[in-house]
């Protein structure tokens, strides 16, 4: 009988463990969250914002 307690406290044990791995790992599913991953994907494929006046004078000397 000890083996079959021993058997089951494992398993019970390793079912907390996933469920807890699990629920840490999760990603949040709300509408706004999508909205906020959008919206960072977005800003990262966004062009730089345009050079300084420094770069373009360097740029100009270069013609």
């Amino acid at each position: 009988m000890s083996g079959v307690v021993f058997l089951l406290l494992a398993v019970i044990i390793s079912a907390l463990g996933s469920l807890f791995v699990w629920f840490r790992h999760a990603r949040p599913r709300s509408l706004e969250n999508s909205v906020d991953s959008f919206s960072r994907e977005m800003q990262a494929l966004a062009p730089r914002e345009m050079p300084t006046t420094e770069s373009r004078r360097f740029r100009e000397r270069q013609k």
